[in-house]
């Protein structure tokens, strides 16, 4: 991966720990997202001729039988969102960690 989209993954994680200091857990959310579709992008999309959104990158490795059941795990979990929340659903109480665990996977 080019250093480029390195700088544009660890901006975005950056900004995600700013956003949860400040209380705003939906940005950090969305930041954590946006960093987990650089990287897909980078390392799935590019070479299959794919182009990821956030959510359809999540959606991906939740999908996909050929990564572990730990990335699929914290996809379902950094997908989630408030609604998830407030209904009881698969949620990521600790959007960074999970995004984290994903960039470490394929980076």
């Amino acid at each position: 991966m080019n250093n480029e989209r390195m700088k544009q993954i660890n901006d975005e994680l950056l900004t995600a720990k700013i956003a949860i200091d400040n209380g705003n857990e939906g940005k950090a959310r969305v930041c954590a997202r946006r960093a987990v579709q650089i990287i897909l992008q980078s390392k799935i999309g590019v070479s299959n001729g794919y182009t990821f959104s956030a959510m359809s990158a999540l959606q991906y490795l939740i999908d996909s039988t050929e990564y572990p059941e730990i990335i699929r795990q914290a996809a379902g979990r950094l997908k989630g969102g408030l609604r998830a929340k407030l209904e009881g659903n698969v949620f990521s109480e600790n959007p960074i960690e999970d995004a984290e665990i994903i960039i470490r996977y394929f980076g």
